[in-house]
């Protein structure tokens, strides 16, 4: 047996469906309504009681508040926040209990003091719920931070003397805190001033020893940040690079031309060659070296014509003999007298550059020291700016402190005051509320009603049975007699 798929629901028959069950519909929307009215006409009355308020700008209470000059909101929440936290705090609560009394009368009976501390706690909190902070909606207050505090009770006069007495609490607590936080913050500011100063005082002691340790190097030391030539350190420096350079360029000279004598002296059997700056120092020297020159030039005119057993030739062999010897000889005082030179000269840039590293190490360490000197008076400086910042912080909390007591950290700007009717509870609206779901559960009824019914109304209930079902329709009739057709 095949089933033929389900059919659209029509408005017809959805209007049949809510037709067939009008009773139910009615009925349960009736119930619904009624028991509104009645849970309604039985639960208490609530009244309200309100205050609007505003906090003073520059408070000392409201520190936190100063990050946020620009943003009104962020300010209106810092102050709703601290507000909650002391008006919903345990001390406010009970102060606010103590001068209006329980809202329900305690029973007449003994009892303990856990049970005593259990109805003040139940109390505590009733209270807490019937309290409530709400920022302004709709109106521009500029920066001006302003709340409402709203408090109900079953009672329009005791809601309003509950509100005074709870402002009255949260004004006294919150002064009280204010000024425990300005002495805190004085007290913090004047242990930090101390410290600030012991810390000058160490700084400007290390300061004086390291200043007494230099001694007579102060100039330097300060010529270190000047110009070049202020230091008498670097203008030795400057004397000594000034006498050196010239002196390893004379001993380069000197060991050239020493050189130079020891080539004339190793070739000896040739024509001397006299470098130009020994004629000068060394006439003796340059005078043999001619004489030798001349006799060698006779000796190959001699030898030219003439031969060796020629008592002429022999006379001036013997001249070129006398001439290489006394040659010899002063070239040997030359080589002597030049070694000493060089070794004179070799001493002298020994020293030179020994001054040189002793001074090269001496600013080496200056500028070291001038580091420390230059960082030990920044030091200084800063903890001076420290106490002097320190000290300004100290003075701004005094001044808080002697004014927390003065000022008015919050004022009222309207009320309080209490509502005339009850804000609680809305008995047309809870009606409303109560028939519009006893409507809704009667029509949902009725829809599940239908879909579950096995009874046949209509040809379309018949879609979901067998094929070979006969269907008969039965004519109503009014009598027997009626003739059908």
């Amino acid at each position: 047996m095949q089933l033929e798929q389900t059919q659209p629901v029509s408005l017809r028959e959805l209007a049949s469906t809510l037709f067939i069950y009008k009773w139910t519909i009615l009925f349960l929307t009736l119930v619904f309504g009624v028991g509104a009215a009645v849970v309604s006409v039985f639960m208490p009355d609530v009244y309200e009681a309100s205050v609007q308020m505003w906090a003073q700008d520059q408070s000392p209470g409201l520190r936190g508040t100063s990050n946020y000059a620009d943003d009104s909101a962020a300010r209106l929440k810092i102050v709703l926040s601290n507000v909650r936290e002391v008006i919903f705090s345990r001390h406010v609560l009970q102060a606010t209990l103590e001068k209006c009394g329980p809202q329900t009368s305690a029973p007449a009976v003994e009892a303990n003091d856990s049970s005593r501390q259990e109805l003040v706690d139940q109390e505590l909190s009733r209270l807490a719920k019937a309290i409530r902070l709400e920022a302004p909606k709709g109106s521009d207050f500029g920066m001006t931070p302003i709340f409402f505090v709203r408090l109900r009770d079953g009672e329009p006069e005791r809601a309003n003397q509950v509100l005074v007495a709870l402002l009255e609490s949260f004004q006294k607590r919150y002064e009280a805190l204010t000024a425990e936080q300005a002495q805190h913050l004085y007290t913090e500011t004047t242990l930090q001033v101390e410290k600030s100063r012991e810390q000058l005082a160490n700084a400007a002691r290390d300061f004086e020893n390291f200043v007494k340790e230099l001694e007579g190097g102060m100039s330097e030391l300060n010529s270190m940040g000047g110009s070049p030539g202020d230091s008498e350190l670097r203008r030795g420096l400057g004397t000594v690079n000034e006498r050196l350079v010239p002196a390893e360029a004379d001993l380069a000279t000197q060991l050239k031309l020493f050189e130079q004598i020891e080539i004339a002296r190793a070739g000896s059997n040739e024509s001397p060659i006299v470098p130009g700056a020994f004629v000068r120092d060394y006439p003796a020297f340059d005078l043999a070296a001619r004489e030798l020159s001349t006799t060698r030039i006779q000796m190959d005119a001699t030898a030219a014509r003439l031969t060796p057993e020629n008592p002429e030739f022999q006379s001036v062999e013997e001249r070129v003999r006398l001439a290489e010897e006394t040659y010899r000889k002063e070239i040997d005082k030359v080589i002597e007298a030049a070694r000493r030179d060089i070794a004179a000269k070799t001493e002298a840039i020994t020293f030179l550059r020994t001054q040189k590293d002793e001074y090269l190490g001496r600013l080496a360490a200056l500028a070291d020291r001038f580091v420390e000197f230059d960082g030990l008076k920044q030091e200084l400086a800063q903890r001076r700016l420290i106490v002097a910042d320190a000290e300004r912080r100290r003075s701004d909390a005094a001044h808080a402190r002697l004014t927390a007591a003065q000022e008015t950290l919050f004022a009222t700007m309207d009320g309080p005051r209490s509502s005339i009717k009850p804000v609680s509870p809305k008995r047309q609206l809870n009606v409303a509320i109560g028939t519009l779901l006893g409507l809704l559960t009667g029509i949902g009824l009725a829809f599940l009603a239908r879909n579950y019914s096995q009874v046949v109304r209509s040809e379309s209930d018949l879609a979901g049975l067998a094929e070979n079902l006969m269907i008969v329709s039965v004519p109503k009739v009014r009598s027997p007699l009626q003739k059908v057709g």
